[in-house]
């Protein structure tokens, strides 16, 4: 195949070579033409956190209380203009939740929904939320990572008085050999 542009050549070239080694490495790979996203990588099927939902609380609709007003912040005009800031309150607990964080409507109350849903969920559950969960893995992690970095810091300064007391017997070898060769 011939192309006139050699940057053209590059670009495809390179883009075969990321597409090949992504193929490579991921585990369940969606099609990347269409959704350019990969699912799970295959350095991270140890590591990946999964939590346990069972506890979850279930959010009914009929506990709901709903309300749109308008955001506050930067935006300016659209921000004054529109009720786009989502208020909800879960009238068993009295726990309420808003959302600003999106400029539409519809995509800030399914945020809404999923941050009273988290809320439930630390409410009802406590230590064992999901939020605590993942709070505690990677605690976990980050301790698991500090003890190999502190037995590879341990395993480096043995080395290093190895090689001081190796080096020390060298010299001393050395200066041997020379004082027996000046006699």
């Amino acid at each position: 195949m011939f192309f006139r542009n050699h940057h053209h050549t590059n670009l495809i070239v390179n883009h075969f070579f990321r597409t090949s080694q992504l193929l490579q490495n991921s585990i369940a790979v969606s099609n990347y033409f269409k959704q350019q996203q990969f699912q799970i990588h295959s350095s991270q099927i140890c590591f990946k956190f999964i939590p346990d939902k069972s506890r979850l609380p279930v959010l009914n609709e009929n506990d709901i209380e709903e309300q749109f007003v308008q955001g506050s912040g930067p935006g300016g005009q659209n921000v004054n203009r529109l009720q786009n800031c989502v208020i909800l309150k879960h009238l068993p607990t009295g726990i309420i939740v808003k959302c600003h964080q999106e400029r539409l409507l519809q995509r800030n109350r399914k945020l809404a929904r999923q941050l009273l849903l988290q809320r439930l969920d630390v409410h009802y559950n406590g230590t064992d939320s999901i939020v605590e969960q993942k709070k505690r893995y990677i605690l976990s992690r980050l301790e698991q990572r500090e003890q190999r970095f502190s037995d590879l810091r341990m395993k480096k300064l043995q080395y290093q008085k190895i090689f001081q007391q190796q080096r020390q017997k060298q010299q001393q070898q050395q200066q041997q050999e020379s004082d027996y060769n000046e006699n």
